[in-house]
């Protein structure tokens, strides 16, 4: 039996296009200053707009196969173009505030100038755009100006697809890294984000895109792709609407914490000089170490920097800088070193207690985040042995 693969590829871009429509708008309006929402959604809206060029295209001439040829122009560029639009989401995530209009300009740079030096050295060459059939042709023209430069446009694709899998994998080492030493209330370091599974989604799509580019156009191929996209999208659709950042909360804090521009609470900062906020910050950090020795809330279970906020009539931003110029430290630190010396204090006195109940009373997550805690930041000690060496010296 013939498979009618026309009908086949028209009622999956039309379900496509419908459904990156739907998507882009629901994050949109669920954005609520979220950039993170918003730079995915214009990803979802170009699969919109492309899905529905290709559906007019074969209403048009009927021949779609025409528009996957080997090394195509038109596939190269709006491949790249995709992967650029799919790095901000993550970049975004990683880094909220980071991408201005200036280092979204240089982001393009190799993109844009790539596709400008092509259209500009072929339209001076009068070369124009010409299919090449296969790897005959293309070795027959692989001199030339206008296969070189389509080499130089997937090299641009290769650096950005390389770049976004580099920076995820760069971020979800250092969440990993920074769930050793912060354990969290279940939270496994074992399972990390959900920022892996982006990358892998792209790696999946990544498979039909090059067969298009070095082959051509296959119908299954083409079923593939397709479906790899939309669940990608799909996925990454629930992940982005219903979760505002792949890693904890307490991480995203302590990224920003770091970012080297952090605004001053206005209401605190206005009109100060540098010594007058150095006072401010004194005196606030005073009063945070008062309520930290009194009522002890970093033993609360999940007690995060936007608690410290509801206490105090501070931004977040202002609260972090406080910790930082106050401790020395992140707040994620110096809850860790409260609850350590809370436990040390457990573990002298208090020599009935498992270690488990130590480490519950303490604000841990498990004991055995507890345990890698305390070593680490014991030279090797394990409470068991920090317990029996002061039961020794008594």
């Amino acid at each position: 039996m013939d498979v009618n693969w026309i009908l086949i590829r028209q009622t999956l871009y039309t379900m496509c296009a419908t459904l990156s429509l739907i998507g882009a708008v629901v994050l949109l309006v669920r954005s609520r200053g979220n950039r993170a929402r918003r730079f995915h959604a214009y990803s979802m809206i170009f699969c919109c707009v492309a899905y529905f060029a290709r559906n007019l295209g074969m209403l048009l001439s009927g021949e779609e196969e025409k528009m996957f040829g080997m090394m195509n122009v038109w596939v190269l560029i709006t491949g790249n173009f995709l992967v650029m639009l799919l790095s901000l989401y993550p970049l975004e995530a990683v880094r909220p505030g980071w991408l201005d209009g200036k280092k979204a300009l240089k982001f393009s740079m190799p993109y844009v100038g790539t596709i400008a030096f092509y259209f500009l050295g072929t339209w001076l060459a009068g070369d124009g755009i010409f299919p090449l059939s296969g790897w005959g042709d293309w070795w027959e023209h692989v001199g030339s100006f206008n296969v070189g430069c389509r080499l130089l446009l997937f090299l641009s694709f290769c650096l950005y697809f390389c770049a976004i899998l580099w920076f995820i994998y760069r971020s979800e080492s250092r969440y990993r890294r920074w769930l050793e030493t912060c354990p969290l209330d279940g939270v496994s370091i074992e399972k990390g984000s959900w920022l892996p599974f982006y990358a892998y989604g792209l790696l999946l799509i990544l498979l039909g895109y090059l067969y298009y580019v070095f082959v051509g156009f296959h119908p299954w191929v083409l079923l593939y792709h397709n479906v790899m996209l939309q669940l990608f999208l799909f996925y990454t659709f629930y992940k982005v609407l219903f979760y505002d950042t792949p890693f904890h909360e307490a991480f995203s804090e302590n990224i920003s914490e770091q970012q080297t521009a952090m605004p001053f609470e206005p209401a605190a900062c206005s009109g100060l000089s540098d010594t007058g906020i150095r006072e401010k910050w004194k005196s606030y950090k005073e009063d945070i170490a008062h309520w930290f020795e009194t009522e002890r809330p970093y033993l609360r279970e999940g007690f995060q920097l936007k608690d410290v906020g509801e206490r105090f009539p501070l931004n977040r931003s202002y609260i972090s800088r406080i910790f930082n110029e106050g401790y020395g430290k992140s707040f994620s630190l110096v809850v860790r070193d409260y609850r350590l010396r809370e436990a040390e204090r457990l573990l002298r006195e208090e020599r009935t207690l498992s270690i488990a109940q130590v480490a519950e009373r303490c604000g841990f997550a498990s004991s055995s985040s507890f345990i890698r805690v305390f070593v680490s930041t014991h030279g090797g000690t394990t409470p068991r042995q920090y317990r029996e060496q002061i039961v020794d010296n008594s």
